[in-house]
């Protein structure tokens, strides 16, 4: 299954399509890292927790369920991703630019992510859970955000 993303500079709703039209989104909500998703009729809330907001906990909006959760990993380009029927599920950069990403157990699926901060491609092989598609688009979108924040910030200072 091939599914196009997209959103706008500063948009907070990142929508997702396929060859028949509008599958889903996935938005953020205004002034948190929380995020509530959609995708083939599923809906998932995403709610950040801690002091350094390295977990995210996964629920399913109908059955007021939680499903899931990421662990995001301190100064690296990795997390992990636990659902109930996917245990120890890594996301992990393939390539130096952050631009190209896979969330796999080995087992039964393999979720590639490929593009930047505006758009981009998700390709499912195997038998994926919605709530693991989207939390990987989640994560990956999380971590694209703070690393454009921090090459930001070096930038305003390498330029002082």
């Amino acid at each position: 299954m091939i599914i196009h993303w997209n959103k706008g500079l500063f948009a907070k709703t990142i929508n997702l399509t396929d060859a028949n039209g509008n599958i889903g989104f996935l938005r953020k909500n205004t002034w948190s890292t929380s995020a509530t998703g959609v995708l083939n009729h599923k809906k998932y809330s995403f709610k950040t927790k801690g002091v350094f907001r390295k977990v995210v906990l996964i629920t399913e909006c109908n059955a007021d369920e939680k499903v899931g959760n990421i662990h995001f990993s301190e100064f690296s380009s990795k997390a992990k991703i636990n659902f109930k029927s996917a245990e120890n599920t890594t996301l992990f950069a393939r390539n130096f630019w952050q631009t190209k990403w896979r969330l796999s157990n080995e087992e039964s699926f393999c979720i590639d992510y490929h593009g930047r901060l505006n758009k981009g491609q998700i390709n499912v092989s195997g038998s994926a859970p919605e709530a693991l598609i989207l939390a990987g688009l989640f994560a990956t979108n999380r971590i694209w955000e703070y690393t454009t924040l921090i090459a930001i910030i070096v930038a305003v200072i390498a330029a002082t």
